[in-house]
């Protein structure tokens, strides 16, 4: 079986800062944020909004209002492509006027005194999303409501669960306080009396003050995958069970150090969500780095700042060459869940023409879950006959992505797998 190596712990302590990048002339913002949640503008063209604005709204009560990342005039309302990939709906902002939270110290939200469902209101109501799955994003209050009762424990994953991204783990770095106040307040949210932080092994842990009452583990994460839900399920309960006296599960709040920051700001901060650190890298640019980036700047925006392309890319990959996916445009604006942003040229991308299932088995050999993808993705595609147990199966996929990885058609395994999954649910 082959392995992806996570970036080295060399590589991560590149990035000793982030930068805030240039405010664009406009800011292009999908009202899609979040997976499976269309939100509706609430605002027209030639209106004049203020930095931190609602401009459009969702039709669930949990779902995540968006605002508008700067203050200046509506002027356009159109359809684009978004970070997703997908052709979603865009308000187009050009900026012009004073702002409203940038440079201001804001009134903290006091959770301390509040309730729960007080909380959950909040999240909603700044735009806090879980980006704990980078593929299915979602509203944190929806998704504390949808809790079963089995669910006791917050999971903070401090690390990039791509191989080759290192959003969270720079967060992790550089906002650990942050983080570990957002988490307090998301645990209090969802009535939960248990954190656990789980760190990859190559965290410097003398860099982290950690109180002797709180739980921080250290898991090993030098081959992908390692930070779905199963790994860290199963990678937790089996080295520390008697140590934390406790177990997780796949029931449990999994999510990220991305989001628990974003809660930090919502409520210690007392700001909506505006602005986003992502990672820019790839052979295309002259050099690469972490830049905290306004809601609706363009990638080519950011490019700018960087000092132009080296060549053109044949290819831009958004979230990690794993876990991610990927858009053919520079035009596409920074969400909620964009984490990293790679400029890759024709030089290194791999062939995308689909080709009918060879049956090499490469897929199989690779999966660590120990599936037949090949056949799943029969059965689902080509009602293929496969016994209803074997099907079944189809649910321990933990969406790693290794197939596609692999598999020298080109097929997209793992997104058929989802779909099944589903479907199976």
């Amino acid at each position: 079986m082959t392995s992806f190596p996570y970036t080295k712990a060399s590589e991560k302590k590149k990035y000793k800062v982030s930068e805030n990048a240039f405010l664009p002339r406009f800011v292009c913002v999908p009202v899609v944020q979040e997976e499976g949640v269309v939100c509706r503008p609430v605002v027209q063209v030639g209106n004049i909004v203020q930095e931190g604005q609602v401009i459009a709204v969702p039709q669930g009560i949990h779902d995540c209002k968006i605002h508008s990342p700067v203050p200046g005039e509506v002027v356009d309302i159109f359809t684009g492509v978004s970070a997703s990939g997908r052709p979603e709906q865009m308000i187009k902002i050009a900026i012009s006027g004073s702002f409203s939270y940038t440079g201001k110290k804001c009134e903290s939200f006091d959770w301390k005194n509040s309730s729960p469902k007080d909380l959950c209101d909040r999240f909603s109501e700044t735009g806090v999303i879980n980006t704990f799955n980078i593929l299915k994003p979602v509203s944190l209050s929806s998704q504390i409501n949808s809790l079963s009762s089995k669910a006791s424990t917050l999971v903070v994953r401090m690390f990039d669960e791509d191989p080759l991204r290192i959003t969270d783990s720079f967060i992790s770095s550089h906002y650990f306080k942050e983080i570990k106040k957002g988490a307090e307040i998301t645990a209090f949210a969802a009535g939960f009396s248990n954190i656990v932080y789980i760190l990859d092994s190559d965290t410097d842990s003398d860099s982290i003050e950690m109180d002797p009452d709180e739980k921080f583990f250290f898991v090993s994460a030098k081959k992908y995958p390692s930070g779905f839900p199963q790994q860290l399920v199963s990678l937790f309960n089996k080295s520390y069970r008697r140590k934390a006296e406790l177990q997780i599960s796949e029931d449990d709040l999994f999510t990220d150090s991305t989001s628990m920051y974003e809660v930090y700001k919502a409520i210690v901060e007392g700001k909506p969500a505006l602005e986003h650190i992502v990672q820019v890298t790839g052979n295309c640019l002259p050099s690469k780095g972490i830049l905290n980036v306004r809601l609706g700047t363009s990638f080519n925006d950011i490019v700018s700042q960087i000092g132009g392309f080296l060549k053109e890319p044949n290819l831009i990959v958004v979230n990690g060459y794993v876990a991610g996916n990927s858009v053919f445009s520079g035009f596409v604006p920074v969400t909620k869940y964009v984490k990293s942003i790679s400029f890759v040229s024709r030089k290194r991308t791999p062939e995308q023409l689909v080709v009918p299932c060879i049956s090499c088995g490469n897929c199989r050999k690779e999966c660590p879950q120990g599936l037949a993808p090949d056949f799943l993705y029969k059965y689902k595609s080509e009602e293929y006959p496969l016994p209803e147990a074997y099907v079944k199966n189809a649910l321990k996929c933990s969406g790693c992505g290794l197939c596609n990885s692999v598999c020298p058609a080109r097929i997209p395994l793992s997104q058929i797998i989802t779909v099944l999954k589903n479907s199976l649910k």
